[in-house]
């Protein structure tokens, strides 16, 4: 005969020779019988997230792929079958070599491995950069006062004047027709997805009761779908330029070996840094230079921030988060692979700031800001319900993401000084936190400030970006099963006043 006390943890028996209940504690390694079911049910209900679970009660992560499937099924349409399977599979990383070590080992035993670097998957394999865009027989000159940021690894001689697209207004009639067509570069030669094609609330059928009215009625849907008067100007130029000290080596498409667990070295540093490899491709975007003051806006857990010091361009990289433990982390992260080195002194600094407001406090004060903003982490959603965003807690925390994103992105365009830029990224396919949030951003921006700033689209950055389906003003990496990086949204902001 036994009970279980709810306050403690451990078991009350009956002692025939004392005549009364003994407490039998457990100990550090056991647990209770009920906690392991539970914890193989929800191993079963991970391997297996078609089948319904036995009590009725749907999970977390059932949750999120319901909704995936009704929302992102409509926008993806046959390709979201592959893109389902990828975000439940294992992720493909990148091993992100560590300049701050014996680096030419590591690349040797990195390439023994069976792993090749990131520059043999540069268009044309171009070792150090991408190529310039071909330039047109009249183009438009820029404005004489623009502030321009020298770039020290592109010669004068190859040096080229952007290219101005014209302006037009976020018509649904004439947007298809924009001059930006990234499908003409697809790889696998599909139609590339438009921001007007994605499904209007009004068409939004087959969801959860609860979870369409929390679509439909949702502040940020609204406003992403009043961006008309807003005109967005485009610019093709030259680059992304690709960091020259910056590498890291990837196992081919074909392969789903895992790279080992990083190894620390005599100098008590570890060899290299694993990743997901399409988060490398924000930092390339940024298209940092000797000198630059940079911030990372949202820098947890910093996998980004140790990028851009791979480099070796930044004078001065500030790591921002507002949550105190992500915070550590990043810190964590720095002192595994850059303790006691002497030229990182002073340029890496830690802020636990709320970045929507640090316009008040660095205006006009950076160079480049990489804004890496909270998002539905798709991935992470799909396969772990443990904090997730689906549960009953973060539903409003949910619903405001893109509010949450699009006052983060604010913030940076307030931040960099007139020249710079502001990379915007998220681990979404969500098109309302991706084109979405940076339609609005820029609408507050023109509206509320004098603020002047022109979208720099890229596309086919990298050559594992998938299918080479793009959005209208950034790049999409689409998870694949063989090519399984990101999801990745990216897209880049320059301020010209």
């Amino acid at each position: 005969m036994f009970a279980v006390n709810p306050l403690r943890p451990g078991w009350l028996t009956w002692s025939e020779s004392s005549a009364r209940f003994t407490r039998v504690i457990l100990g550090p390694n056991q647990v209770r019988h009920s906690k392991v079911a539970k914890r193989r049910k929800d191993t079963q209900r991970n391997l297996a997230p078609h089948l319904k679970a036995s009590h009725g009660k749907r999970t977390n992560t059932q949750l999120a792929l319901s909704y995936f499937d009704d929302h992102y099924g409509k926008i993806y349409g046959s390709l979201w079958p592959s893109l389902r399977l990828g975000l439940l599979s294992r992720t493909k990383n990148a091993a992100l070599v560590n300049n701050f070590n014996v680096a030419p080992q590591v690349k040797d035993q990195l390439s023994a491995l069976g792993a090749s670097s990131l520059r043999s998957y540069l268009p044309g394999q171009c070792p150090v950069r991408l190529p310039p865009t071909p330039r047109r027989a009249t183009p438009a000159q820029p404005p004489p006062d623009r502030p321009t940021i020298s770039d020290p690894h592109v010669e004068p001689e190859e040096s080229r004047e952007p290219e101005l697209l014209p302006s037009m207004p976020l018509d649904p009639d004439v947007l298809y027709g924009r001059v930006i067509q990234p499908q003409s570069q697809s790889w696998a030669g599909h139609q590339t997805l438009h921001q007007d094609d994605y499904v209007p609330p009004t068409q939004l059928q087959g969801l959860d009761a609860e979870l369409e009215a929390e679509f439909v009625d949702s502040q940020h849907y609204d406003s992403y779908l009043s961006v008309g008067s807003v005109q967005i100007e485009i610019r093709a130029e030259p680059g992304p330029y690709f960091p020259p000290h910056l590498d890291a080596y990837l196992f081919p498409y074909s392969s789903f070996e895992a790279f080992p667990a990083p190894k620390r070295t005599l100098a008590d540093t570890f060899n290299y840094f694993c990743l997901d490899a399409a988060s490398l491709l924000p930092v390339v975007a940024m298209g940092l230079a000797s000198g630059d003051r940079v911030l990372d806006m949202c820098a947890a857990p910093g996998g980004k921030s140790l990028a851009m010091l791979q480099t070796l361009l930044p004078s001065e990289l500030m790591c921002n988060d507002e949550n105190a433990m992500r915070l550590r982390r990043v810190s964590h992260v720095m002192d595994m692979y850059l303790k006691g080195v002497k030229e990182m002194a002073g340029v890496v600094s830690y802020k636990r700031l709320d970045g929507s407001l640090m316009h008040s406090m660095y205006s006009n004060y950076f160079d480049k800001v990489l804004c890496d903003v909270p998002c539905l982490t798709d991935r992470v959603t799909a396969r772990d319900d443990h904090n997730n965003l689906f549960s009953a807690s973060n539903k409003h925390h949910r619903l405001n993401l893109p509010i949450t994103q699009a006052g983060l992105l604010v913030s940076a365009l307030k931040c960099v000084k007139p020249g710079g830029s502001v990379v915007y990224s998220t681990c979404t396919l969500s098109p309302i936190q991706n084109d979405g949030v940076v339609f609005t951003a820029l609408k507050t921006i023109w509206e509320t400030t004098d603020i002047e700033c022109y979208v720099r689209p890229f596309h086919d950055l990298m050559r594992f970006h998938g299918d080479g389906r793009g959005a209208k003003y950034g790049q999409l990496v689409l998870p694949d099963i063989t090519r399984n990086f990101g999801p990745m949204y990216l897209a880049r902001i320059v301020r010209t006043r």
